[in-house]
Formats: C-alpha cells, sequence, structure tokens
C-alpha cells in the first residue's frame, strides 16, 4: 500500500510539472522560420521543478552532432519568480533542417515539444510571363503568382536612371506603373518573395517597354512667327492626335482661358482620326490666350494666341497672312482614363 501511495504521489507531481512546463520560439510565422536566422527556444517551468534540458530530435543539444556548434544557452531566472525560464538559441537554421524538433526535458520523462520545424528559404523559381501594357503615363505589369511566394518586388528605370525605381511590395499579380514619361523605353523586373526574403534580383532579365507618344501639336501653314495675330484676321489651330489615342477611345476638346469651346457661328471644330482643327473667325482682342486641345482630359496641346489691332492703311488679308502663334508641347499632366 505504501509502494502505491508513493507512485500515486510521483505520477501526481510529473502530470503538475508536465502542465506547467511552456515551450516558445521566435521567429514565428505560422509555425514557419525564415532561413538564415537565430532561432529561440524560450522553456518555463515552475520553480519547484529542477534539472531541465533541451532536447533536439530527442537528443540534448550539447551532444547532438548537427547542432552542438551552434546552441547557447542563457539562463534566465530567481528564486522568487513563479516561474524559471532557459533560452536556447540556435543559429543560421536552415531549410534541410525542415522536420526539426525541438523540445524541452523535465525529470526523466516530462517533456513538452514544438510542432516539426518548417524552414522557409526564398523562392528559387523566376516570375515568368512578365508582360507590361503600357500607355502615355502609365503601365500596367502582369506576371505569373508563384506557389511559394507571398509577395513581390516590382521596380523600373529608363535608360537614363542611375538606379532602379522600387515599388512597395505587393501581394498582386497586376502592377500599375504611374508618372511614367510619354514615348520613352522602360526597363521592369519583378522578384517573387516570402518570409525569407526575395531571390537575387540580379538575375532577374528586365521586360522592356515603350510609352506612347504624346499628342502632336501644330499650327495651321502660312503664318509669320515674327508677329502676333491681328483683329480680324483668322484664327486656324491643328492638334494631330496619336493613332493610339484614337484606338482607345478618345475625346478631343478645345478650350481657351480654360473656358470649354463650342462651335457656333464664328467658332469651327473639325476632329477626324488624324487631327483636331479650332477654326475662329474675324477674332478680336477678347480672342487672345492660352488656347488649348485636350484628349480625355489629360495629354493637351498648348497655344498662346496674341491679338494686336491692324496697321492703318494695311488690307486685312495681307495682315491675316502674317499673323504668329507659338506652339509648347506639354508632358501628360494625369493618369490617361481609358485603358
Amino acid at each position: 500500500m505504501f509502494k502505491f501511495l508513493r507512485s500515486a504521489a510521483c505520477i501526481s507531481l510529473l502530470l503538475s510539472v508536465y502542465q506547467g512546463l511552456e515551450i516558445t520560439m521566435e521567429p514565428n510565422f505560422d509555425g514557419k522560420v525564415p532561413w538564415k536566422t537565430d532561432l529561440k527556444i524560450t522553456c518555463m517551468w515552475d520553480v519547484t521543478t529542477k534539472g531541465i534540458d533541451f532536447l533536439i530530435n530527442k537528443q540534448s543539444f550539447e551532444t547532438h552532432p548537427e547542432f552542438k556548434d551552434r546552441v547557447s544557452l542563457l539562463h534566465s531566472y530567481e528564486e522568487s519568480m513563479e516561474k524559471k525560464e532557459q533560452v536556447l538559441t540556435i543559429s543560421n537554421v536552415m531549410p534541410s533542417e525542415t522536420g526539426t524538433v525541438i523540445g524541452c526535458f523535465v525529470m526523466s520523462d516530462g517533456s513538452k515539444s514544438l510542432p516539426p520545424l518548417t524552414v522557409i528559404g526564398p523562392p528559387t523559381d523566376l516570375v515568368t510571363n512578365v508582360a507590361a501594357n503600357p500607355n502615355f503615363t502609365f503601365a500596367e505589369v502582369t506576371f505569373d503568382a508563384l506557389p511559394d511566394a507571398t509577395r513581390y518586388s516590382v521596380s523600373f528605370k529608363t535608360d537614363t536612371d542611375a538606379e532602379w525605381t522600387k515599388l512597395e511590395d505587393t501581394t498582386e499579380t497586376t502592377v500599375k506603373l504611374e508618372d511614367l514619361t510619354p514615348a520613352t523605353k522602360y526597363y521592369v523586373t519583378v522578384a517573387a518573395g516570402n518570409i525569407a526574403g526575395y531571390s537575387d534580383e540580379l538575375e532577374l532579365t528586365p521586360v522592356t517597354f515603350d510609352t506612347l507618344d504624346n499628342l502632336l501639336c501644330e499650327q495651321s501653314v502660312g503664318y509669320n512667327s515674327d508677329e502676333p495675330y491681328t483683329e480680324n484676321s483668322n484664327l486656324n489651330l491643328t492638334c494631330m492626335i496619336a493613332e493610339e489615342s484614337k484606338a482607345n477611345g478618345s475625346l478631343v476638346e478645345w478650350s481657351a482661358n480654360d473656358v470649354i469651346l463650342q462651335a457656333d457661328d464664328d467658332i469651327s471644330i473639325t476632329s477626324n482620326n488624324k487631327s483636331s482643327n479650332l477654326f475662329i473667325s474675324a477674332v478680336n482682342t477678347n480672342h487672345q490666350g492660352v488656347y488649348q486641345c485636350k484628349i480625355t482630359t489629360t495629354e493637351f496641346c498648348k497655344f498662346d494666341v496674341e491679338i494686336t489691332s491692324p496697321v492703318s492703311g494695311r488690307d486685312p488679308e495681307d495682315a491675316a497672312s502674317s499673323h504668329t502663334i507659338s506652339t509648347l508641347l506639354l508632358s501628360a499632366i494625369a493618369t490617361y482614363l481609358f485603358i
């Protein structure tokens, strides 16, 4: 009877010890560990328990042939603490160590273990089917997803850029590059990553694309650049439209001093797939200012028009042939709206 009671007391003590034992792991991403990191295993137990040890694959860490030279042990406890703590650090864990079981051992048969390790390295495959759909000032880049990737890094540059511009990491497989320069060659790379980092981006072959050209701005033929328009002459402005613009369903709009122009008895607006023409007959000083030919409110041609009174005694028709108009081609100022 005495032996039975003593055995029961021992069993009760072991259960108490086992229930009070805690083990944690850092870093820990849903049970996964990045490669080349230092793994910290923390064991906490009741102060009444003595003789704790760490086990790696059921073998003491001090004698394990693969880990004994890469481990360090830190004691952190006082007798007054409710729990004692020891930390085992394993340096530079690698994917080949996936499946390793690490646990804490108390007395002869009381122990608690972590689930088998899963050590993750960066993706080894390169992102495939990278394609760019460029427009005037932006481009959409698409690519295939990789099964072992949880994020992607997209970078781009031009021939004249000294460094790559890197976008924020994304989980999407479609990325938009914005604020690009029209009619410019760009290079783009896409790297796949996960909790362990990215594959070597130097191995990536850039994909190239050219942004579309802006609208072409022209003024009508037969003008003299040394003199402004004169009153009672005819204002004749032409804006050439890029073929890519029409193909994307663009609309053309004329304005003067930020006021949209509508065709009437004095104003004629004629547009086709190649150009848009603004004709105003018998202009006066009220017509001078800034004229713009806009396409879908993003790309535009700008004309600065100056009008003076005719020279006394001069034929109005001769004056009309000696007008001037200065043109200025501006880069795209907003995101193109039609894809």
